[in-house]
């Protein structure tokens, strides 16, 4: 994780935290109401402030909005989602010809297939 420290005019030092997207476990977004509204992320070994607006301007891991910026937050929340839904795509694992030829080998040693059958697959595998 990486962090950067930022001076605003409001004499606060706010942080960049840097966080990759796949260690999220949680996005809360607080719509603005009377107040700021919030965004705020959860992640393995982060406390998670649970006081509402008050807390979450103490939090470093919650960006404030203003109803203006209301549905930049909505598209924020929805593109870091999307991103983690693209992440968690299941590898489908990939054999190589070797292992396939190996696989086929056993077949043929017990008789579930022939020679014959055994040498047609092993050229398509080899490129043959």
């Amino acid at each position: 994780m990486q962090e950067k420290e930022y001076k605003t005019s409001l004499i606060k030092v706010l942080k960049e935290r840097k966080v990759p997207i796949k260690s999220l476990t949680a996005i809360q977004l607080k719509e603005p109401r009377l107040t700021t509204g919030f965004l705020q992320f959860a992640y393995s070994g982060s406390n998670e402030s649970k006081g509402g607006v008050v807390s979450a301007v103490k939090d470093e891991n919650t960006i404030l909005f203003t109803k203006k910026e209301l549905n930049q937050a909505k598209e924020l929340k929805a593109l870091i989602e999307k991103l983690q839904n693209e992440s968690k795509v299941p590898n489908i694992s990939q054999t190589s010809a070797a292992d396939e030829l190996k696989k086929f080998k056993v077949l043929l040693d017990e008789g579930i297939v022939n020679e014959e059958e055994f040498q047609v697959k092993k050229k398509q595998l080899l490129g043959i």
